[in-house]
């Protein structure tokens, strides 16, 4: 991104009935297309563990995740 322009993150937890929904928005200079790192590969693989879901799209400049967990399922496991 060119130096003039502002760098941001923003990370968001919303729990709706029985789901957890996290949000990551990152300032984002590409053309649409998003490289799998090793992050998004381990949120992937979360997502799938416990049968949840995960988006993920640019806008504009921003790239946005969307991460959906069941919670209700797996609460005895949470510390």
């Amino acid at each position: 991104m060119d130096e003039s322009e502002d760098w941001y993150i923003r990370v968001a937890g919303h729990v709706q009935g029985n789901f957890l929904l996290i949000e990551v928005e990152n300032s984002y200079e590409g053309n649409g297309m998003v490289r799998t790192g090793t992050g998004l590969s381990n949120i992937k693989a979360v997502t799938e563990k416990y049968h949840g879901a995960m988006n993920i799209k640019t806008e504009g400049k921003a790239f946005v995740l969307h991460a959906l967990l069941i919670i209700s399922q797996h609460s005895e496991n949470i510390p």
